[in-house]
């Protein structure tokens, strides 16, 4: 039997960032292979870093898991801009 993918929201994600351990575990039980993670997500994720080392550790936490874009090439331009602009005017 195939494994579900299963679609985090911002909230699964922040409750991973702050090690609570009952999130961990459930992610690990799914594995990461299995786990996709909205674009809009990543952009809130962003919105919420507090300077540029918190973005530098989102960042590299995002690689490890699957993107869905809800437009592709719309979607990777807005994560870009939200990026660049977001500390600099927020």
């Amino acid at each position: 039997m195939e494994k579900e993918l299963i679609l985090c929201d911002t909230n699964v994600l922040i409750s991973w960032f702050k090690g609570e351990v009952k999130t961990l575990a459930i992610l690990e039980r799914i594995g990461l292979q299995y786990v996709l993670i909205p674009s809009v997500t990543i952009m809130e994720l962003m919105q919420g870093a507090r300077n540029k080392i918190e973005l530098v550790q989102l960042k590299k936490k995002m690689k490890a898991y699957h993107i869905i874009h809800f437009n592709e090439t719309s979607s990777k331009l807005t994560i870009d801009l939200v990026e660049q602009f977001r500390l600099s005017h927020g």
